[in-house]
């Protein structure tokens, strides 16, 4: 069960359960394809359309698919909102892992967060996730806990803008543009005494649909696997904003909207590779389409070696 850093009564935090409890708002909803063929393990996908607001959570370990467009009065609902950004938030110093739906003209480079540039914050009470709404963190109304969370989200923005400058220098020597990047157990710091194969892997997903994999080296990123790129299936194109990474046990899974489609990339003893992929009309709702993706839980993928 997930900490519950911010100290508040049940009853606040039950504002849009998925599975059970305070009334839930969400619906199963799976009109089109089988989730079973989803072979994912501890994984708990957010799917967004940031062009309608709609919402899905996909849990393949429960075989649950639940909309979160069923109830206006949820913190959660952003069905005629403009347009967010979802991140997600490994918040290391507490252990409860949240999301947070950024408003999309919040820029990370030239301002500190605060409760107006943001919509939601969701994280986990028990196996339910519930979300906070923005206002709960207004100065006059926050607690010195909430104030002190978002100090911490705000850091770990800025921390992710140094790695993400990094990644663009790497990648602009393999004439490659940036478009998204997961870094191995959200490490980010330089230990001389671990070998390139012990290093934080620093997956860089680009613009023209590669994967590239990086360590910190002595004097900056380091490419590893040679002088190979995954090329994820269908792919020629990742537009910035419309995709999503998120780990695995031996690698990540990532989202690209130009594909609708969730590809693993791990290595499982050998060099990284498109293990499998998965286009989301086997499972999800024939009429959804999805723009982002995060997702909570360590994760793992059944497979064959």
């Amino acid at each position: 069960m997930q900490k519950n850093i911010l100290n508040l009564v049940a009853g606040t935090l039950c504002a849009a359960f998925l599975f059970s409890g305070c009334g839930s708002d969400s619906s199963s909803d799976n009109n089109n394809g089988d989730i079973s063929a989803l072979t994912v393990e501890g994984k708990t996908f957010l799917f967004y359309d940031a062009t309608t607001g709609s919402q899905y959570v996909v849990d393949p370990d429960s075989q649950a698919i639940n909309s979160l467009d069923t109830n206006e009065s949820s913190n959660f609902y952003m069905l005629g909102k403009q347009a967010g950004s979802l991140v997600y938030w490994p918040d290391e110093t507490t252990g409860d892992a949240k999301v947070i739906m950024l408003k999309e003209d919040f820029s990370v480079a030239e301002a500190n967060i605060t409760h107006e540039d943001f919509y939601y914050l969701g994280h986990f009470h028990g196996a339910d996730l519930a979300a906070h709404s923005a206002d709960e963190f207004a100065p006059e109304a926050a607690s010195a806990a909430k104030l002190a969370t978002l100090q911490r989200f705000n850091t770990y923005l800025q921390d992710q803008e140094q790695i993400k400058a990094e990644i663009k220098e790497a990648l602009s020597l393999e004439g490659e543009q940036l478009c998204n990047f997961y870094v191995q157990d959200h490490a980010h710091e330089e230990d001389t005494n671990a070998t390139q194969e012990e290093a934080a892997v620093h997956f860089a997903l680009t613009q023209s649909g590669k994967v590239l994999f990086y360590v910190e080296g002595e004097s900056g990123l380091e490419k590893i696997q040679g002088q190979l790129a995954v090329n994820l299936s269908e792919a020629s194109t990742c537009e910035v904003g419309k995709s999503g990474i998120t780990s695995t046990h031996a690698g990540v899974y990532i989202f690209l909207e130009s594909t609708q489609k969730l590809y693993l990339v791990d290595s499982h003893g050998l060099d990284y590779h498109e293990h499998s992929a998965w286009h989301l009309d086997e499972f999800m709702p024939s009429d959804f389409h999805a723009t982002q993706m995060i997702a909570f839980g360590d994760g793992d993928s059944e497979h064959e070696d």
